[in-house]
């Protein structure tokens, strides 16, 4: 069938996307394989799929091979999927998901159909709202130890750390536009800024290097203060 890559910084979009394809292509549960890892995926992994690829469909037509967090493929397992890549069988379809396209080879981008999802403005109930603000700020009283071991908690993977982080920023912005627009002379705004500028921070060295997520949240989280 085809090869396609899905790239969007946010985990739950990338999953949306593509559970919403599989359905359009009529894909069943039971014929859908899953490959992640919060290490890396190596070439062992490639091979086992190969195998896999043999097999038919179990229940319908066309089945799909899902990488959930490809950005972990080893080179060597990359440079292994250029042949799968490019001739996949009639009934398979291989779906990549990436946060970015940066650690992907570019013979695995030209094998591939690309779909970047775009950032759309984020909801979230004042419920919510407020619960994570909660949160956030009662990291102020946390010790040491309750801060590393949070960090260890919500950096499993680097979906996980990404989405935490994504979400904390989204709380901060909405509480700055409120207290700009309620009190502009608030003194909370700079505390707030100050937080933001941390998370922001965080985000940008997550995206951008291989650092450990969990070292980049403990960083965060020992040096978070007003």
């Amino acid at each position: 069938m085809q090869s396609i890559l899905v790239v969007s910084k946010s985990k739950i979009k990338r999953e949306e996307y593509v559970k919403n394809l599989c359905n359009k292509l009529s894909i069943s549960a039971f014929d859908i394989t899953k490959i992640e890892s919060e290490t890396t995926i190596g070439i062992e992994d490639v091979r086992n799929i190969q195998k896999n690829l043999l097999l038919k469909p179990a229940t319908g037509k066309s089945k799909a091979i899902i990488f959930n967090n490809a950005d972990s493929l080893t080179l060597q397992a990359q440079n292994s999927l250029l042949k799968i890549l490019e001739e996949p069988p009639d009934h398979t379809v291989i779906i990549l998901q990436v946060s970015s396209k940066q650690q992907t080879l570019p013979t695995i981008l030209s094998r591939c159909k690309i779909f970047e999802l775009k950032n759309k403005p984020s909801e979230i109930s004042d419920n919510e709202l407020t619960q994570y603000l909660d949160i956030l700020l009662s990291l102020l009283s946390y010790n040491i130890g309750l801060r590393l071991k949070l960090a260890q908690d919500i950096s499993k993977t680097k979906d996980a750390s990404f989405a935490w982080i994504e979400t904390m920023i989204l709380v901060i912005r909405i509480k700055m536009f409120e207290l700009i627009s309620e009190n502009p002379s608030s003194p909370l705004l700079s505390q707030y800024l100050n937080i933001l500028l941390s998370l922001s921070k965080a985000y940008k060295i997550l995206s951008s290097t291989n650092t450990n997520p969990r070292f980049t949240l403990e960083h965060f989280l020992l040096n978070l203060s007003y």
